[in-house]
């Protein structure tokens, strides 16, 4: 169980206000939604997962599409769930790469920057401390 809530606080989370404050800053009303959605999802997956100690919902909008998918069209839910979530991944990571390779991270406002820059610490040591989590499962 604190696995999944670590994974909800570094990674979740950071991809939600990723969203949110790019939306924001470039006038993409859709991205901002996005991100505000993802993180409503995060949230209540952590309450959820404090109260019934398991997964109930997909962890972003984009795994919630693909499980969707994958049931209507009778293929393997859990792997079109995780097709959304890798697809959620990849256009997080890419909005880091626009923001900070267009250099428009440097003209976000202070309390922008101050959500972003919390966002960036987390999903990186996130980022290390599950791939380890991982590796040490695997020793079991």
């Amino acid at each position: 169980m604190l696995y999944r809530l670590f994974d909800i606080v570094t990674i979740g989370i950071p991809f939600g206000v990723f969203k949110v404050t790019s939306g924001l800053y470039f006038g993409h009303d859709i991205l901002m939604w996005w991100g505000v959605l993802d993180l409503f999802i995060n949230i209540l997956n952590f309450l959820l997962y404090l109260i019934k100690r398991k997964k109930i919902i997909s962890s972003c909008a984009l795994a919630l599409i693909g499980r969707h998918l994958g049931k209507l069209m009778k293929f393997n839910q859990e792997m079109t769930e995780d097709i959304g979530e890798s697809l959620d991944v990849l256009f997080s990571f890419l909005i880091v790469a626009i923001v900070i390779g267009s250099g428009a991270i440097t003209k976000y406002s202070p309390e922008m920057i101050k959500f972003w820059n919390i966002s960036v610490i987390l999903n990186v040591l996130g980022a290390g401390s599950i791939r380890v989590f991982q590796s040490v499962k695997k020793l079991r």
